[in-house]
């Protein structure tokens, strides 16, 4: 074999691998865009202990907060526990905790809260990443609050120390103009839900002198 063949064999082997490798970072930057990271949202149910008004669900209380979260829902610290012994990992429990920044406080005994500062709380709410994609986990209509917008929740110490958003939905109630997928209802709400959630708004409204969006959607 003459040099010139050679050479032109060895251009060849370099530009198959060259696009070997081409179309291997173009499948896996597909694989992550497409798939990977990919958002589906499986939903659980639970019994939900619903209150009638403002005075029944602050009674039920140890916190009453204004603030909003300070990180996006994908950046903060999800805990998925499973089932032990089974050969598929099935999902046992699910949460989130969210570094919520303290605007004003309305109801606490508890020294360490205080506004200006942050607090961990509990949002019945995870996030797990799968091959198949992320899934977004959540107890029946509850949706998570957003990074930068601003909440009043309802929260009860648990035996950890943190502090869980009461009841679900009943727990936590949009401030401002802002409602998009955190509103608190969806088409399988029952209506005594839907009628006390309203309710407690515009009470909520009128005690806390505050704003607090209103609308339905079907999310």
């Amino acid at each position: 074999m003459d040099e010139p063949t050679r050479n032109h064999k060895a251009l060849h082997n370099i530009i198959i691998g060259l696009l070997a490798l081409v179309l291997v970072a173009g499948g896996a930057s597909s694989y992550y865009t497409f798939v990977y990271s990919k958002m589906t949202t499986s939903i659980s149910h639970a019994r939900v202990v619903p209150y009638h008004d403002l005075a029944s669900l602050e009674e039920a209380t140890d916190l009453v907060l204004i603030g909003s979260p300070t990180d996006a829902f994908e950046d903060r610290d999800h805990r998925v526990t499973y089932f032990q012994g089974e050969k598929a990992q099935t999902i046992q429990d699910y949460y989130t905790l969210t570094n919520f920044e303290v605007h004003r406080v309305i109801q606490s005994n508890d020294l360490d809260v205080q506004q200006d500062k942050s607090i961990e709380v509990i949002e019945p709410v995870g996030l797990v990443q799968e091959f198949t994609g992320r899934v977004k986990l959540k107890y029946e209509d509850y949706s998570e609050m957003e990074k930068g917008k601003t909440y009043v929740i309802f929260l009860k110490k648990m035996d950890s120390g943190h502090y869980s958003i009461m009841s679900l939905a009943y727990g936590k109630y949009s401030v401002g103009n802002h409602d998009g997928k955190n509103s608190t209802y969806n088409d399988t709400n029952d209506l005594t839900d839907i009628e006390n959630r309203e309710r407690i708004k515009m009470e909520i409204k009128e005690k806390y002198n505050i704003g607090v969006t209103s609308k339905l959607n079907s999310q």
